[in-house]
């Protein structure tokens, strides 16, 4: 367990995942007292068996839901409320600002152009559905500052290795088709660096709504693969789909409103992006 050695301006939620860790790093750079706080034990954050144990601070920047769709709409119900409660009980803290991980996830997947925060959103599923309501909670509370940051597939250095990126990595260098499920999905891939940064400068601004934080890139997973092997230096491979659906999905998004009212930019190249994480890979069969 650790403990503040000031009082903390911003805290941090879900301080034991990677996102949340970049945040914190970023925070403190620009010299700005903040604290993590999880449930996990063992690491450089304030351990809570709930986050009503938090302590109260100015500012909190909630990462601590799953960005895991499949995992969250298996785990049923029960799973959701639990993540609405946990919400509930910072917002019952009364910070002056809460800053809410939402997800692209809320646009679907079946449009072609980036998609933009006035743009129709679909509570497909369980996970989608969370997220809105969850936006919806944070931007509607009266006499609170609510963000929601609708994020991108954000990867980096910790992320998980349940992923289609994670998969083509581990089988670099290599020989062969690089294999995959499906080849075709296009997504919008953004450094946790990037992440973190919007965060930092949304957790320190003064706007409320509603923001897209992406690249506006689409990349495909055909397009991923052949980036992967330029970072790590090696002549292309081919993708191998082993499932693939043939369906069209595209999900990428125009971030222009975040860049526009925080001054904020993605700054991390794919390629180069790629590269700085290949060295946290060990080569084997996916």
């Amino acid at each position: 367990m650790v403990k503040a050695s000031m009082s903390p301006l911003v805290l941090v939620t879900g301080a034991s995942g990677f996102l949340a860790g970049a945040l914190l790093r970023r925070l403190r750079a620009l010299g700005v007292p903040a604290l993590g706080v999880a449930r996990r034990r063992g690491g450089d954050w304030l351990q809570v068996d709930a986050y009503q144990e938090a302590p109260a601070t100015p500012v909190i920047v909630h990462l601590a839901e799953t960005a895991h769709r499949g995992d969250h709409n298996a785990a049923g119900d029960s799973a959701a409320a639990a993540m609405t409660d946990a919400l509930q009980a910072l917002l019952q803290r009364r910070p002056s600002r809460l800053v809410y991980a939402s997800s692209a996830a809320v646009y679907g997947d079946e449009a072609d152009t980036p998609r933009r925060e006035g743009d129709p959103v679909f509570a497909a599923d369980s996970y989608a559905r969370m997220k809105l309501a969850h936006e919806r909670l944070v931007t509607g509370t009266a006499g609170i500052q609510g963000v929601a940051v609708r994020l991108a597939n954000v990867y980096g250095a910790g992320m998980s290795r349940d992923n289609v990126l994670s998969t083509l990595l581990r089988q670099l260098p290599g020989e062969g088709p690089l294999q995959v499920l499906d080849d075709g999905p296009v997504r919008d891939y953004l450094h946790v660096d990037d992440a973190a940064a919007a965060l930092a400068a949304m957790a320190l601004g003064g706007h409320t709504g509603v923001y897209n934080v992406g690249t506006g890139i689409g990349t495909s997973v055909r397009d991923l693969g052949r980036a992967a092997c330029a970072a790590a230096g090696i002549d292309p491979r081919p993708v191998e789909a082993l499932r693939a659906s043939g369906r069209r999905s595209v999900l990428v998004l125009d971030a222009r409103a975040a860049q526009e009212t925080f001054g904020w930019r993605p700054a991390t190249d794919l390629q180069d992006g790629l590269a700085r994480l290949l060295p946290h890979f060990e080569p084997q069969h996916p």
